[in-house]
């Protein structure tokens, strides 16, 4: 009987540590990155927020230079091409488990300045899903579900 409870109990610690795996739904708005007389599609990268204060405090001259350079707070865990009108489920799976933040930098071009990035953070919601919107100049949406 105490080996079936012990057993018991470390199968619920197990599963009450799980993170339910992270789901990012994505809707690009027709005119996505809209400059040199169209849209064009663009690079988001995903992150673990690992030092929240850090990761908003990002430099965005420095994050304009590349996304592949290491972010103040944050580590790279995928990059994902959008296209314009595009509508896609990106599954990060358990990538952020024991994380509370996502973080995401999405390079849109700028026609006066080259690269500008855009750098969010969102708390991971317990249902695991969260909605990403991409306007012509920007995010216009990115919370939690």
């Amino acid at each position: 009987m105490t080996v079936r409870l012990t057993v018991l109990l470390a199968v619920l610690v197990a599963v009450a540590g799980c993170q339910t795996s992270v789901e990012v739904n994505v809707a690009a708005d027709e005119n996505l990155n809209y400059y040199g007389g169209g849209p064009q599609s663009l690079d988001l990268y995903f992150m673990r927020v690992n030092d929240l204060a850090r990761f908003q405090g990002a430099n965005a001259a420095f994050m304009g230079q590349t996304a592949e350079k290491a972010v103040p707070g944050g580590i790279s865990i995928g990059r994902y091409n959008v296209k314009p009108s595009e509508v896609r489920k990106i599954e990060l799976g358990k990538q952020v488990d024991g994380y509370d933040h996502l973080g995401l930098y999405a390079g849109y071009r700028d026609p006066l300045n080259g690269t500008t990035a855009i750098l969010r953070s969102v708390e991971i919601p317990s249902g695991g899903k969260i909605l990403l919107r991409l306007g012509p100049r920007g995010i216009v949406e990115f919370a939690a579900d």
